[in-house]
């Protein structure tokens, strides 16, 4: 039985992969190309050093690199989804939590849409990984 976290749509991803694909090109887009516009309107200083720019841009093509690594491995390689999708909740969730401890650096309310997307990604991952046996679908 297929659940909606594992449903399966184009490209051999499920919902939540997509979803997941989706967000990390938002934030790489947004790091590699506008990252002095990404730090102003999300951290509450309001300001964005020349250092703080060119870590976003790094951030930005690993989350890139991040991407290739978990297409391949989500299209290739099915038998390890539920590892995968374990691992996936697990740093979604390490970035709730890192959000939560610095959330007074952060703008509002801007912060509450980053805090909802990490938990909502964080629940269909775990949900997802509890729900796979670790066996490739025939």
């Amino acid at each position: 039985s297929t659940d909606a976290t594992n449903m399966e749509i184009p490209f051999g991803l499920t919902a939540t992969e997509a979803l997941d694909h989706v967000a990390r090109a938002q934030y790489a887009f947004q790091l590699l190309f506008m990252p002095t516009a990404w730090l102003k309107q999300n951290f509450a200083s309001g300001q964005a050093s020349a250092e703080a720019v060119v870590m976003c841009q790094y951030g930005g093509l690993f989350l890139v690199g991040l991407s290739l690594v978990n297409w391949v491995v989500s299209t290739k390689a099915p038998q390890v989804r539920k590892e995968v999708h374990t691992g996936q909740a697990i740093c979604w969730g390490l970035c709730l939590c890192h959000t939560a401890m610095n959330f007074d650096k952060f703008s509002k309310p801007d912060v509450f849409i980053n805090l909802f997307c990490q938990s909502l990604i964080t629940g269909l991952f775990a949900m997802s990984a509890m729900s796979l046996d670790g066996k490739a679908k025939k």
